[in-house]
């Protein structure tokens, strides 16, 4: 497979794009605070800037209006950048068209995890970036089902996707084993005394793996081969004020079921719970939860 002549449908994208703004607009303000406190930790406000995957260019909008510095958004197909702003580029991360050390910092949001050939797309991001540059990566909705199956398949496991962010890994050797319990199952009348749901069938032919936590180690694994310090976790910020257009009239009653990405489910008992109670019926609280991981050449004391 050539991953660099991957394309992407047109129709296909903008119901993408869709649907990720329908997952994050109930939190968007607290994800503009969590981007906003990044930058401020983390840039100086001069940098030449690379997003990879820039998409409708969000990192870009919520870039301080007091930086300057040069931003220049990179996807591979023109119509993908139709609502992005500022300085625009066409390009694969697998062949970058900028010089060898040519940017201060090399980003992505919710695009890195959509790289079928990653350590290949790390490999370009080392090349143009500066000794003193940085890349840093944010990951809110769970990652690229398909990226991580295609992974899978290349080091010889087979394996099917499952609900809540989990794919369903066969052990070696054991596939045509699941195959035939998955045949006998199907032939039998669903809901029968016989039929068994296939969480209960694959037990003995597999694990269940965590795409969050794949991705999260296979991106360990390609940045910290090429560069000497590499930190992995989670950024959270929140924001409480009033209901806006972008909430859904039961918000309030429903916010941590519309939270995206990990946070749908972290939330439960931590003080991030409480924040909610005792507001006026027309406020909510939005939480924003960021996978990120932030690889450097140099240490910064």
């Amino acid at each position: 497979m050539d991953i660099s002549a991957e394309r992407w449908n047109g129709n296909l994208a903008d119901q993408a794009f869709e649907g990720f703004g329908k997952a994050r607009r109930p939190v968007i303000r607290a994800t503009r605070r969590l981007l906003e406190d990044f930058y401020r930790e983390h840039f100086r406000g001069n940098e030449t800037v690379l997003e990879i995957g820039a998409g409708q260019g969000f990192l870009y909008r919520n870039w301080l209006k007091q930086y300057s510095g040069k931003w220049i958004q990179l996807d591979r197909e023109e119509h993908l950048l139709y609502h992005a702003m500022g300085e625009t580029r066409i390009g694969t991360a697998y062949a970058l068209p900028f010089p060898d050390k040519s940017m201060d910092v090399v980003c992505g949001y919710g695009s890195f995890d959509v790289l079928f050939d990653l350590e290949s797309a790390v490999s370009e991001m080392a090349r143009v970036i500066k000794d003193d540059g940085r890349v840093f990566h944010f990951l809110d909705l769970k990652p690229n089902t398909e990226s991580i199956l295609f992974h899978l398949e290349k080091t010889g496991r087979i394996a099917y996707p499952d609900d809540l962010g989990l794919v369903f890994a066969i052990d070696d050797g054991k596939e045509a084993a699941y195959k035939h319990a998955i045949k006998e199952n199907d032939q039998l009348e669903r809901f029968s005394d016989g039929w068994k749901n296939y969480r209960e069938i694959r037990k003995p032919y597999g694990d269940y793996l965590d795409q969050g936590a794949y991705f999260r180690n296979r991106a360990i694994r390609a940045f910290s081969s090429h560069f000497p310090y590499v930190e992995s976790g989670f950024k959270s910020a929140h924001f409480i004020g009033q209901k806006g257009p972008h909430h859904p009239a039961d918000a309030r009653d429903n916010e941590f079921g519309l939270l995206s990405g990990s946070i749908r489910s972290c939330l439960w008992g931590t003080p991030f719970g409480k924040l909610s109670e005792n507001l006026p019926a027309n406020y909510c609280v939005e939480v924003s939860q960021m996978d990120y991981m932030l690889a450097r050449n140099l240490r910064i004391l």
